[in-house]
């Protein structure tokens, strides 16, 4: 989140519609700390393929971005 932060304000800054995305490690625990920190999309295959429900999965993430 840490480098989210300065991305998210540059593009404020220049009024800049730029999506600001994190692909890596994003699952429905992390997932609103880094909306909060400036994602604008969020990439999940492993926490989302890899999980018993995928579909469960999904909604846990939309759950949780929602949250923040």
């Amino acid at each position: 989140t840490a480098t989210l932060r300065p991305a998210r304000t540059s593009s404020r800054a220049a009024v800049s519609p730029a999506y600001i995305q994190v692909d890596g490690g994003v699952d429905s625990t992390n997932a609103a700390s880094l909306v909060q920190a400036g994602a604008t999309v969020l990439v999940a295959g492993v926490s989302v393929f890899g999980a018993a429900d995928p579909g469960e999965a999904v909604g846990a993430l939309r759950r949780a971005a929602t949250r923040a």
